[in-house]
């Protein structure tokens, strides 16, 4: 599964990804039959996977794992020429087969411990045994738009990962089983969302059931409950969803900030620097929790409210757009 963490709408390498290099033409080696009738020199095409990057990122990590970096990290390992076997010379070049592969380019403003982050499109050199080979881009995923399409990939991604929380398994340490915890949420009326935030091109993913966050660490957590004493006001009444537009909730017991929906926007705005706009398009599901003639792709009342709040034509908010349960894109009823 991808690690869906995007750069200029790009899917960005990492080793959980699942970015690659295809085809690349020609590595030219001297391949069989043997000698009086060859060898033969033959262009093989090289691939590679980011699953053996190497070089790259030290502490900031997609997945648990190591970033591509431009100029540092590689795939350490090709694969496609090594029919033609060392035994009669290899590359007519570098005489070397399944080599490294080198990432030469990356995002022109994103950069991961200062260096450029390598995105999908970006050249890298192929079978780096042979210097000849001509660069060549690194394959991988372009951000979901505000488009059908898109909206029917973000609706799969949410199935996607219901499916896979169904299916949680025990981790290191786990000593209260919560993985039991999560897998009766995911069959359950949990809510579900992914996001598509164009301005970064970066996906966002939500729960309303916290101990889904606490499993996976990769799910928007939104506010924490020290985040919501601070934003409380002095009345203690209302709590600021810090996002533009100023939108504050009423303080409740169980506070409308655990709603995928406002987990998601108020990420969004945690963020420092903070956003300066871009489109933010929103798939939900919440399976059998509407009230009579909802969808489940409707955000309840109170979200709602604040995805209002957001989209108000102001300097640094959102133009949100919500996916139908049709896969159609929906301007928010405000």
């Amino acid at each position: 599964m991808a690690a869906n963490v995007f750069a200029n709408g790009r899917e960005i390498s990492a080793k959980k990804s699942n970015n690659k290099t295809i085809a690349k033409m020609p590595d030219v080696c001297l391949s069989p039959p043997s000698p009086p009738a060859g060898p033969i020199p033959i262009p093989y095409p090289n691939f590679a996977k980011s699953k053996d990057t190497t070089g790259g990122t030290k502490k900031v990590l997609i997945g648990g794992a190591e970033v591509g970096l431009k100029g540092k990290s590689k795939y350490k390992k090709s694969v496609g020429d090594k029919p033609a076997t060392r035994n009669f010379g290899a590359s007519i070049v570098s005489h070397g087969l399944e080599g490294p592969v080198h990432h030469q380019a990356g995002s022109f403003d994103v950069k991961f411990e200062g260096t450029n982050v390598v995105r999908f499109g970006d050249l890298t050199t192929g079978n780096h045994s042979n210097p000849g080979l001509p660069p060549g881009p690194d394959m991988g995923g372009v951000a979901p738009g505000a488009t059908e399409a898109g909206c029917k990939a973000l609706h799969a991604k949410n199935d996607q990962e219901r499916e896979r929380l169904s299916k949680a398994r025990r981790k290191k340490g786990d000593q209260r089983r919560a993985h039991r915890g999560v897998r009766s949420a995911a069959r359950g009326n949990t809510t579900i969302s992914t996001a598509s935030w164009m301005g970064p091109g970066q996906i966002l993913k939500a729960a309303s059931k916290a101990v889904i966050h606490k499993y996976d660490s990769s799910f928007s957590e939104g506010h924490t409950t020290k985040d919501i004493k601070k934003r409380t006001s002095k009345d203690g009444k209302k709590v600021s969803s810090g996002a533009c537009g100023g939108h504050k909730y009423a303080k409740t017991s169980m506070p409308h900030t655990s709603h995928t929906e406002a987990r998601i926007i108020e990420e969004i705005f945690k963020a420092n620097p903070k956003p300066t706009g871009g489109t933010l398009v929103l798939a939900v599901n919440w399976p059998g929790g509407p009230a009579k003639g909802k969808r489940t792709c409707d955000p309840c009342t109170h979200c709602q409210e604040l995805i209002c709040a957001v989209s108000k034509p102001a300097p640094g908010c959102l133009d949100i757009v919500l996916c139908s349960d049709e896969n159609k894109p929906e301007k928010p009823k405000c």
